[in-house]
This record gives C-alpha cells, sequence and structure tokens, in this order.
C-alpha cells in the first residue's frame, strides 16, 4: 500500500490533498483493488472506472452529512477504501470481513445495502425531501454507473426527482456498458451524447484553423448551420432539461481538474442536476479495458505469459448445471426462451446466446420488465381455449409436489414456490440447512440437471446465481445477507416456455 493512501484515514484526509496527491490517490486505489481482487474475486472493472470519481466526490461534498447513494452498488471500493475500511479491505467478500457492497454495518459512510438496480435517484429524492424539512443545506448526491439508468425504477425517479425545488445531483457514470454490452434505445442515445463530446472537440478545432484561411468566415458560417442541425439531434441536454434536469458533460471521468472543478460548480445549484461523466470500464488495468467483461466480476486470477489465467471451480457451479440444463432442453424444444437483465455471463446464457440467438433476449438492468416480457412470451392465442387456465393450476400444484421432491433430492432447498403471471409460472424456493450447501458436490450435477428440466416444465425459473448466491452466504455464515436476498432482484435469468 502506498504511502499516499496510508495517509488516508477518513475522507477528511482528501480534503487537504493537492490536485497533483488527488490523482497519485486514485492510482493507488486502483492497485490496492486490483490486488486484493486477483486474489480473492469481486467486481473489478467497474470500481477502476469509477476512481477519480469517487475522489473528486470526497474532496468537493462532505459525506459525514452530505448524502451519497450507489446505482449500482457494486461500485463501491475505493469508497470503502477512503472511508475509513482501509485494513479491512484485505477481506473483502471473506467470511466476517466486508461486504462488496455498500452495507450500513459497516459505515455510517453506507446509507443502504444495495446491489442491482434503480434505486438510488428514488432514495435521493427521498432524501431531499426529508433534509428539505430538517436540514436544507445538507448536499444529496446519487452515483447512477453500469447503466442502471436504463431501469425503469431509474426514469421513474427522474421523472418525479426534477420536481424538486432544492439540490440533487445525479452522477451518471456512464462507461459504455453494463455488466455486459448495453441494449436498448438509451444506451443509442448515449452513445450520441458521446459523439457530441467529440463533435466538439473537433468544431474548436476547425474553427481555429478556419481564422487563417482565406475565405474562412463564410465556410465557417456554413458549417456553423450545419453543425447547430446536429447538435439539435445528438446534445443530451435536450433530453434531460426536458425533463426537468440542469444537464452537464459529458466530460472526462478520469481527468481529476475537470471532475474537481465540474462537482464544485454544480454543488452549489439550489435544483436537480445530471452531470454526465464518460468513464472506462477497467481503466489502468490493461487486461480489464480489453475485456471488461470478462473482468466485470472474475473469479481470482494470475497473470501468466501475458494471459489472466482464472481460477477454476472445486466444483460445477449452480449456474453452470442450469446451463447445460438449458441447453439441453432447448436443443428439443424450440419454444424456450431465455432472458437475462444485463448478466448472460452471470447467469448462465452466454452459450445460449450463441447457440439460440434468436430466442436470446437482453432487457439490460430492467428486471420488472423482464418479468412482463416473460409472461407475454408465454402467453399466446392458441392457448387461449376453455379451460386452459383451470388446467394450469391443476398443474401447478401437481408440479409444486413433484419439484419439492425433486429439489430434496438434489440437496438444494426445502420448500417451492409459484406465483402465476398470465399463463407463466414462475418458480423459487427457500434454501435448505448449511449441511445442504456443504454436501452438494459434483456427484449432486445431474440431480441439478434433473431439477432445472422439472421447473423447465413449470414454465419459468428466476436467477440461479442469485440462490447460488444465497447458498455461499448461508455458508460462511451471513444469514443478514442471505435473509435479504430477492429472488427477481440481484441478476436475473428467465427461462420462458408456453404451456
Amino acid at each position: 500500500m502506498s504511502e499516499l493512501l496510508d495517509r488516508i484515514d477518513s475522507p477528511d484526509d482528501v480534503k487537504a490533498l493537492s490536485m497533483t496527491e488527488l490523482a497519485q490517490l486514485a492510482q493507488d486505489l486502483r492497485e490496492v483493488i486490483i490486488d486484493v481482487v486477483s486474489r480473492r474475486g469481486g467486481h473489478l472493472a467497474s470500481n477502476l472506472g469509477v476512481t477519480e470519481l469517487t475522489v473528486a466526490l470526497h474532496k468537493v461534498f462532505d459525506f459525514s452529512r452530505d448524502r451519497l447513494l450507489w446505482d449500482v452498488g457494486h461500485q463501491c471500493y475505493a469508497h470503502k477504501l477512503l472511508t475509513g475500511r482501509r485494513e479491512q479491505f484485505e477481506d473483502l467478500r471473506q467470511a466476517g470481513g466486508l461486504s462488496g457492497f455498500p452495507d450500513p454495518a459497516e459505515s455510517l459512510y453506507d446509507l443502504f445495502k444495495v446491489g442491482h438496480a434503480g434505486t438510488a435517484i428514488s432514495t435521493a429524492m427521498g432524501m431531499a425531501l426529508a433534509d428539505k424539512a430538517l436540514d436544507p443545506d445538507r448536499k444529496v448526491v446519487a452515483v447512477v454507473g453500469d447503466a442502471s439508468i436504463v431501469n425503469g425504477l431509474s426514469l421513474e425517479g427522474i421523472n418525479n426527482a426534477a420536481l424538486l425545488d432544492r439540490q440533487l445531483l445525479v452522477v451518471l457514470n456512464d462507461n459504455s456498458m453494463a455488466i455486459d454490452v448495453t441494449t436498448g434505445a438509451m444506451a443509442r442515445a448515449l452513445d450520441s451524447v458521446r459523439l457530441n463530446r467529440m463533435y466538439r472537440g473537433f468544431r474548436h478545432a476547425t474553427d481555429s484553423m478556419l481564422k487563417h484561411l482565406p475565405m474562412g468566415q463564410n465556410i465557417g458560417d456554413a458549417l456553423r448551420h450545419i453543425r447547430e442541425g446536429l447538435q439539435t439531434a445528438v446534445h443530451g441536454q435536450q433530453a434531460f432539461e426536458a425533463l426537468g434536469f440542469r444537464y452537464f458533460g459529458p466530460i472526462d471521468g478520469h481527468d481529476m481538474g475537470d471532475l474537481v472543478k465540474i462537482l464544485q460548480k454544480v454543488s452549489v445549484l439550489d435544483t436537480p442536476v445530471l452531470l454526465h461523466v464518460h468513464t472506462v470500464k477497467g481503466q489502468g488495468y490493461e487486461y480489464a479495458v480489453e475485456d471488461p467483461k470478462t473482468f466485470h466480476s472474475p473469479t481470482s486470477w494470475t497473470i501468466e505469459a501475458g494471459k489472466a489465467v482464472f481460477a477454476r471451480p472445486e466444483r460445477p457451479s449452480w449456474t453452470s448445471a442450469f446451463s447445460e440444463a438449458l441447453l439441453a432442453a432447448a436443443e428439443e424444444d424450440r419454444r424456450i426462451c431465455a432472458i437475462t437483465a444485463a448478466m448472460p455471463d452471470g447467469t448462465g446464457l452466454a452459450e445460449f446466446r450463441t447457440r439460440f440467438p434468436d430466442r436470446y433476449y437482453d432487457v439490460g438492468i430492467c428486471e420488472s420488465h423482464a418479468v412482463a416480457m416473460a409472461a407475454g412470451l408465454a402467453t399466446l392465442a392458441e392457448l387461449r381455449e376453455e379451460g386452459f387456465y383451470e388446467q394450469l393450476e391443476a398443474k401447478s400444484a401437481a408440479l409444486a409436489a413433484g419439484l419439492a421432491g425433486a429439489a430434496e433430492s438434489a440437496g438444494v432447498g426445502d420448500k417451492v414456490f409459484f406465483t402465476r403471471v398470465g399463463s407463466m409460472l414462475c418458480c423459487f424456493f427457500t434454501p435448505g440447512p448449511v449441511s445442504d450447501f456443504a454436501t452438494a458436490s459434483a456427484s449432486n450435477t445431474e440431480a441439478y440437471k434433473a431439477y432445472f428440466h422439472a421447473m423447465l416444465e413449470a414454465g419459468v425459473y428466476l436467477a440461479p446465481s442469485q440462490y447460488e448466491a444465497m447458498f455461499v452466504s448461508i455458508a460462511h455464515g451471513r444469514e443478514d445477507i442471505a435473509q435479504t436476498c430477492q429472488v427477481a432482484k440481484a441478476g436475473f435469468a428467465a427461462a420462458a416456455k408456453v404451456l
């Protein structure tokens, strides 16, 4: 650990640093994050991209009093290192160690325990309303990154927060990606805004050159009319200011001087502000920059002969068993589709995407939309025959009993639950005792597959990786985490089948 980072015991120490020292501190944070995550696993690329922004925020604001919210929560590693948890960071994501997400039990600087996604703007608005009455001088900041701005709840928050008549800063950490490659119209719109930033740089260079050319003024006038039309088409200011936010950006999220200056300016504005910051996912680590998907949330790794070599699990994972079962079922039944909310790798759907691209849907970090869309996929006019729903209810009861038995034999749970959305059956279950996880070894793989096949017969299965996370939490003695896991939130996979 560097001498500079060793001096940072709280954000107060950050405020005393010069601009050169702030830039060095960001690099020191990167080195610590790379070192620990390479041995412990965790979220890497997103955290490397947000180090300068995190340092600048703690330079400008006083979050012992002001409010700081993260969305998604896994961007918080540098924040943890700056807020009195430097010595504990070595035990990141270990039993009894620091959480990989914000956790109020760890620090007063963490306001909510959050993962995926969309909550920060709405929560920030609530805090801003409360502070307006109780402490109007408090600042409220929501950092929204990894494409969680496309989440429906984020957009609902923007729609309402624009009505505030007080300070609220939303920092859009735009790294051109979500957990995987971003999808949807919002992603394309942000691409256009980033292009507009490059366009402005080209415009200034062109203006300077034309001043020194014959007829340069006439050419410049013609170009000005063209660029005014282009700016109308692609400038982010139009989109967000039409919703009631003051818009600034996009700015370089790795230029410490620019970040500090713009944050100082917008911090005093008594109105909702959206600051668009463009960062590079994996910044400062060439392997993560070249392959941000793989280094989004890697297992431990080493570098051998210039290549990253990742640790292999001792036994097949829950997610890999789900993936194999889903692929086998999809080979047999062309009606099976797979939906993910920006997590094809984490939910075992990467191979499905390659083999069945016409039946694969990535909706971005939009879990609610994914569930509703799956319900639509599972409902076809040909099934709306007399008695269909009565048959569905009867089949649900029979499957509940059968799946409970399958779960027990696989050693993966003790209760199965269903809910119905149209003709879609959603299935999830509670984890069994800790001993179930301890005995679930490679010999259980076939039982896992049989269980997944049975669930596919039910219609829809939600979030294998989330259930795996529950087991890991319980095995590590973190029952509090397991109890707060919500099957449909922190990463989502669904296989929709017409019944």
